[in-house]
């Protein structure tokens, strides 16, 4: 069985500050966060893109994936795939 896609996704984030704010930032302050992540795309469609960073390839049935990652579409900005994913250790 194939393991999915790895890949680098990029998107815009919102941020905050804790505490008392200033505008000492000004205008680099004033928009969103570029974040980045790398991992397993496990789902992606028009909503947006689900991504794992831990598999057990031994269980590809019911719940093979931990730590998934839920990015909604009109924040993700670039998705960069690795090399073509590799046949599962067996």
């Amino acid at each position: 069985m194939k393991l999915p896609r790895r890949a680098t996704v990029w998107w815009h984030d919102a941020h905050h500050s804790s505490g008392d704010w200033d505008d000492a930032g000004g205008a680099n302050s004033h928009k969103p966060a570029l974040c980045g992540n790398t991992g397993w795309v496990v789902y992606s469609d028009r909503i947006g893109l689900s991504m794992a960073f831990e598999l057990d390839p031994g269980d590809m049935g019911a719940a093979p994936y931990r730590d998934r990652q839920f990015i909604p579409r009109g924040m993700v900005i670039r998705i960069d795939y690795w090399d073509d994913a590799p046949a599962a250790p067996t």
